[in-house]
């Protein structure tokens, strides 16, 4: 007799974490079951879409949630779906509060009336704990949440609903992810678009200039593949743990990010500051405490030169490809 696979959802599957999460679970041999926003939207998931079962929803509609809960009865629910783009939450807030909080209740309300014993991974973001003092250490899951701006505040109160069902027996974890980067990564995101600012010089598409904002934000980068196996590890583990954060512990600089492309570069460019790409809400340095995920046995595997050699080499292939 065939013994049964554990069975996932992943809301958000077509997206930049929600596609490696899922060639991770099916790696470990897992059935992965999908919600996408638009069936004609899943580029992401081109590696392994004959492998996963799609939903098309929106996550905030309730009937619709508990209808997928209800039929596909997860063991593992992993609650990507947001709008994580900061700068739009600042121009525009209500789409980002009603997706990143009421797609979060509404996908809550389902889990805990139809499939009551999954574990529930909700990822929210390092934003939370707003502005730290430049100097301070790294930050640990138990300091004062101040979140700054629509999307941060939008996690804060996503977490609030976690924490409400948690209490009302809901198992399973809050992820606070630092800054990811890796293949996939929409443009619209710093490491991405450095990627295809030099992709699309080296092909002769555009100047040998890269337009940058401010430099001197420090982060906590970490591969995107290391941190989809770090999300798995906190929702499986048995660790009493309800917050932990997904981070590498080591701050970098958008500068160190961009020099760190520019020398995988097969040619010389200028750099120039674009005041529209500075973000009001930045704060300067957010780095995390890594000591509860090293204490469920992770630690990262990917150095941090391969991730950007993939991401370029991910850019230079969409260069060509634009070409043919």
């Amino acid at each position: 007799m065939t013994e049964r696979r554990m069975r996932a959802l992943i809301t958000g599957i077509g997206g930049f974490v929600g596609s490696h999460l899922a060639e991770f679970l099916l790696a470990q041999g897992y059935e992965v079951i999908g919600i996408v926003r638009d069936l004609e939207r899943v580029a992401n998931l081109r590696a392994v879409r004959a492998r996963v079962t799609l939903f098309e929803a929106d996550v905030r509609d309730r009937a619709r949630m508990e209808a997928i809960v209800a039929e596909v009865r997860p063991e593992q629910v992993y609650h990507l779906a947001a709008r994580a783009f900061v700068p739009d939450g600042e121009v525009n807030p209500q789409p980002m509060q009603d997706v990143n909080v009421e797609g979060t209740r509404a996908l809550l309300a389902a889990v805990h009336r139809c499939a009551p014993q999954a574990r529930v991974l909700l990822a929210s973001t390092a934003r939370v704990y707003g502005s730290v003092t430049t100097g301070a250490p790294p930050i640990p899951e138990t300091h004062p949440l101040r979140p700054i701006g629509p999307y941060a505040v939008s996690k804060a109160r996503a977490e609030a609903l976690w924490r409400a069902y948690h209490r009302r027996g809901l198992a399973g974890v809050i992820v606070r992810s630092f800054n990811h980067i890796g293949p996939r990564q929409s443009p619209a995101f710093v490491c991405a678009d450095f990627a295809r600012q030099i992709a699309e010089a080296e092909a002769g598409r555009r100047e040998p200039l890269v337009r940058v904002g401010n430099l001197d934000i420090w982060r906590d980068f970490l591969d995107v593949r290391d941190a989809v196996r770090a999300y798995w590890l906190a929702l499986t583990s048995d660790a009493d743990f309800s917050v932990v954060n997904v981070c590498s512990g080591r701050a970098r600089s958008i500068g160190e990010l961009l020099q760190g492309l520019l020398r995988l570069s097969r040619i010389s460019f200028s750099i120039v500051v674009d005041e529209r790409k500075w973000r009001r809400s930045d704060v300067p340095v957010l780095v995390g405490d890594p000591r509860r995920l090293q204490q469920l046995g992770w630690a990262p595997r990917i150095p941090w030169e391969h991730t950007l050699a993939d991401v370029l080499a991910e850019w230079r292939e969409r260069s060509r490809e634009a070409d043919r």
